[in-house]
């Protein structure tokens, strides 16, 4: 919808009565973070890793003004509570490999056992790990955004696959990420 119609999420404000009716509860939005497609339409290079206009390569976890900023969230939750619909949006525990987060941080890349960065299988994204400084940071920019925006809350997906198995083979436990993943969850819904 960037590509025909930059005004054409509004529309979402006009829906959500009509969702009333047909009972809805709860809107999910999908990833409005700064990712590849936000850069694509922000006049910066996008990824060279194969992954451009894909919403699901976060550069940051904030919300993308390319998608409206936080103000258009803050609008969008704003109605729908008042229509008693929760309003939950997407987050990954990964990051594209051109994002400068990444680079900033290699202590946060989860390894494989051959040394390489694990990656689920889609070359682009790197897992992060939560046995370090990244669930911290994460927390802060979701509960800030959670917080400016009145979200109601997170879909965590892949959560199963990619965040809460993975074995860090660049650190010396090696244990998986149980522990943590759980902890992050409990400061979530705290």
């Amino acid at each position: 919808w960037l590509n025909k119609d930059p005004q054409k999420p509004r529309a979402i404000l006009n829906w959500l009565p009509k969702l009333q009716q047909y009972g809805v509860k709860t809107l999910f939005m999908a990833p409005l973070w700064v990712c590849d497609t936000s850069i694509l339409h922000s006049g910066k290079a996008p990824s060279m890793t194969g992954g451009r206009g894909n919403i699901c390569l976060p550069w940051r976890y904030e919300i993308a003004p390319e998608f409206g900023g936080e103000e258009f969230v803050r609008e969008i939750c704003n109605t729908a509570h008042k229509l008693g619909i929760k309003v939950l949006i997407w987050i990954g525990h990964w990051l594209d490999v051109d994002s400068p987060v990444y680079a900033e941080h290699p202590e946060w890349r989860v390894y494989s056992n051959d040394g390489s960065v694990f990656n689920g299988g889609v070359p682009q994204i790197c897992i992060i790990s939560m046995n370090t400084g990244f669930k911290q940071w994460i927390l802060k920019q979701l509960l800030g955004v959670k917080k400016r925006t009145g979200l109601d809350g997170f879909f965590l997906d892949s959560y199963h696959n990619l965040v809460f198995s993975p074995i860090n083979y660049g650190v010396p436990e090696k244990s998986p990420q149980v522990d943590a993943v759980i902890d992050y969850q409990v400061q979530l819904q705290k």
